[in-house]
C-alpha cells in the first residue's frame, strides 16, 4: 500500500495556508480591507486543511483501483472537481468580492499537486 509522508503532508499544508492566504488577502484588500482579511483566512484555513484531507483521500482512491490509467487520473479529477465546488462555496458564504481571481489560480496548482501527489505514490 502506498503512503505519504508526515513531513510532506504538514509542509505542504502549511506552505499552502501562506501561499494561498496571502494571495487572498491580495486580491481582494484592494475592495476593502476587511475583505482581504476575510477572504485571506478562509484561503487559507481551507488550503490548509484541504492539503491533509485531499492528500488522505487521493492515497485511498489511488489504492482503491486497480487499473494504472484509473490510479493515475481519476483521483485528481476527482479531488479537483470536490475542491472547486468546497472552496468556491466557502467563499460565497464570506461574501469574498473577487471569487475568481482568489480561487482559480489555487485550483490550478491544487491540480499539479494532485497530479504531483498521484505520481508520488506511483513511484
Amino acid at each position: 500500500m502506498s503512503e505519504t509522508s508526515n513531513l510532506y503532508k504538514y509542509s505542504a499544508a502549511a506552505q499552502g495556508f501562506a501561499l494561498w492566504a496571502s494571495w487572498a488577502f491580495y486580491i481582494n484588500s484592494k475592495v476593502s480591507l476587511s475583505a482581504g482579511i476575510t477572504a485571506g483566512l478562509v484561503q487559507g484555513v481551507f488550503s490548509f486543511c484541504s492539503t491533509l484531507i485531499v492528500i488522505a483521500l487521493i492515497t485511498k482512491l489511488y489504492n482503491h483501483f486497480n487499473h494504472l490509467l484509473l490510479k493515475l487520473v481519476l483521483p485528481t479529477c476527482l479531488m479537483v472537481l470536490m475542491l472547486s465546488c468546497v472552496l468556491i462555496s466557502a467563499h460565497t458564504l464570506a461574501n469574498t468580492p473577487e471569487i475568481f481571481k482568489t480561487v482559480a489560480p489555487s485550483l490550478f496548482i491544487a491540480t499539479l499537486f494532485c497530479a504531483f501527489t498521484t505520481y508520488k505514490l506511483n513511484k
